[in-house]
This record gives C-alpha cells, sequence and structure tokens, in this order.
C-alpha cells in the first residue's frame, strides 16, 4: 500500500524520527514542570491566604477558608496532571507523551478514580470561590 500510495503521489505516513520523540518528549517535560511551578503557587497562594487582598474589607471567614481550600484543590490539580505529564514523557512504556496518555494512565492505574475525585473536589472548590470572589472583590 505504501509503495503504491508513493507512486501516486499521495503523502505516505512515516514514523517519527528519534529526534522528533525526543523533542516532544523534552516538551512535555518542560509541560509538566510549569505545571508543577504553578501547582506550588496555588498551594502557597491558598495556604498563606495571599488572595486575602483581593477582597474587600469585612469579607466572611467562610469565602477565606473556601478560597484556602479552592487554591490547594487548584494546586493538587496541577500536581496532579504535572507529574502524570512528566512520568509519560520519562517513561516510554505507556505511549507517546502527552495529555491523552496522561488521561489513559488516569482511567487505567489503581488510584485513578482517586485521583479524578480530588482533582474534582478541588475544581469545584475553586470554582465555588470564584463566585465568592465575585460578590466580595475589591472594586
Amino acid at each position: 500500500v505504501e509503495g503504491r500510495a508513493a507512486r501516486e503521489g499521495r503523502a505516505v505516513a512515516s514514523d517519527p524520527g528519534a529526534l522528533e520523540v525526543i523533542l516532544v518528549r523534552i516538551a512535555v517535560v518542560v509541560t509538566g514542570v510549569v505545571l508543577l511551578v504553578l501547582a506550588a503557587r496555588s498551594v502557597y497562594r491558598g495556604i498563606r491566604r495571599r488572595f486575602v487582598g483581593d477582597l474587600r474589607d469585612g469579607t466572611p471567614r467562610a469565602v477565606i477558608a473556601l478560597g484556602q481550600a479552592g487554591y490547594v484543590g487548584k494546586g493538587l490539580t496541577y500536581a496532579i496532571i504535572g507529574g502524570l505529564m512528566i512520568w509519560t514523557a520519562i517513561d516510554g512504556r505507556t505511549g507517546p507523551p502527552g495529555l491523552q496518555t496522561v488521561f489513559r494512565m488516569l482511567n487505567l492505574s489503581p488510584a485513578g478514580g482517586t485521583l479524578l475525585v480530588v482533582k474534582g473536589i478541588g475544581l469545584a472548590l475553586f470554582g465555588a470561590y470564584c463566585f465568592a470572589w465575585a460578590a466580595h472583590r475589591r472594586r
């Protein structure tokens, strides 16, 4: 089939070269590291209450607690995805590196369901905080 396609002038799908595979793996590792840095920043911002300056004075304690939980949850979500991206780039057995492989690993791993629940709760808490922030933000 490949010879016929080449004779007819059609493009033939080829396997990626070694350099291309290495560059993709490096890009995925860099993306994973960036996500881990964003995760650390988000968790730090939540634990140290660095977001309180964005809220007006007299904001209820519940909103501040929700903000702390939301920022930590968002950080955990970024950390899970970033860590799995680095893992898929380093471990060549899981398939080509990228988000599709990360999601496949999440789905097939024994802790995958737990990680998905942690991510879901974390993003839900951050989303709830965003609504509370909109109501109590400094103008």
